[in-house]
């Protein structure tokens, strides 16, 4: 299958030009080049795209200095994922990810990183849907890698988790597939749900640091509908890995959370739902809990001025 032709319409047209230019950056320099992941998933969703990132097998260092040559442009390197953030101007912001493999040294724990291939960086994402790329190289522009069978997936609405070993090695891919079904409407398919529910048991979430559960709940409230993924995490006992005193979701809050605020209001979504939430828990225990969660000292002080 070939999607060169949808690029352009679903993917805004600044992200889109830089990308067209960094194409033509690795095709001078004969370097195997592709779009992946959530962008082609939702290229193919025919979703609006306003992020991306770009995955070149090694070396990329030369190719992202050739970049920061340029004074508009600002290069973060995130140096124990091989990757590098790259912002175009003030609108652009466009990650370039160099192939790798993984390993993790224990449940939970983050992974150890290696670069190697385009097909290897595949077989380590989360799901099927998330495992595609499409090629930007000239010779193959637009033309889908699909190993895990991903664009099937996407017809069945299906969540499916590509090895048993997945929610073991990293417990956020149950927050993660919770906020993908709720995002997409899509189901989760039987052994995926079946290996949730395993880690669940076995308490592999209970590993995570408080910062990284944090960060998984502001995603899920950051969502234009977090009430389904909440339901998801709740019947599949996970919602008290977010913080042990979660140990249901009462539908009264659930109702509340899916509006937004006030059109004049100031406040932004995360804000205006994180009060919500910790309002429905009392002030006093919210002030607790967002401190065992590890919540940034700006974000607790605006979420606590509103309950």
């Amino acid at each position: 299958m070939n999607i060169r032709e949808k690029l352009p319409t679903y993917i805004s047209s600044g992200i889109y030009g830089h990308i067209k230019a960094l194409a033509d950056l690795a095709n001078d320099r004969k370097q195997k080049i592709v779009l992946v992941g959530g962008a082609v998933r939702d290229v193919l969703l025919g979703r609006t795209v306003l992020d991306a990132d770009i995955m070149l097998e090694p070396p990329v260092k030369p190719l992202v200095d050739l970049l920061a040559k340029n004074p508009a442009t600002r290069v973060t390197t995130h140096e124990r994922f091989l990757t590098f953030s790259v912002q175009f101007g003030t609108d652009v912001k466009i990650d370039i990810v160099t192939a790798r493999e993984e390993t993790y040294p224990a449940p939970a724990q983050l992974p150890i990183v290696k670069a190697s291939t385009i097909p290897a960086d595949l077989r380590r994402r989360d799901f099927t849907i998330n495992a595609m790329a499409c090629w930007l190289t000239s010779e193959k522009e637009g033309e889908l890698l699909d190993p895990f069978f991903g664009l099937e997936d996407l017809n069945g609405r299906t969540i499916r988790a590509l090895h048993s070993k997945s929610f073991v090695d990293d417990p956020t891919r149950i927050f993660r597939a919770a906020r993908f079904a709720g995002r997409l409407d899509f189901l989760v398919e039987s052994n995926t749900e079946e290996w949730i529910c395993d880690s669940v048991k076995a308490q592999t979430p209970k590993l995570l640091s408080a910062v990284r559960r944090r960060h998984e709940f502001e995603l899920i409230l950051r969502e234009a509908n977090p009430v389904r993924s909440l339901e998801l995490l709740d019947g599949w006992g996970a919602l008290p890995f977010l913080h042990p005193d979660w140990t249901a979701c009462p539908p009264a809050l659930l109702t509340v959370l899916s509006r937004r605020p006030p059109e004049k209001s100031p406040m932004s979504l995360l804000v205006w739902r994180l009060a919500i939430w910790f309002k429905f828990w009392g002030g006093e225990r919210a002030g607790q809990m967002m401190t065992d969660l590890a919540f940034e000292k700006d974000m607790k002080r605006d979420v606590l001025a509103l309950l």
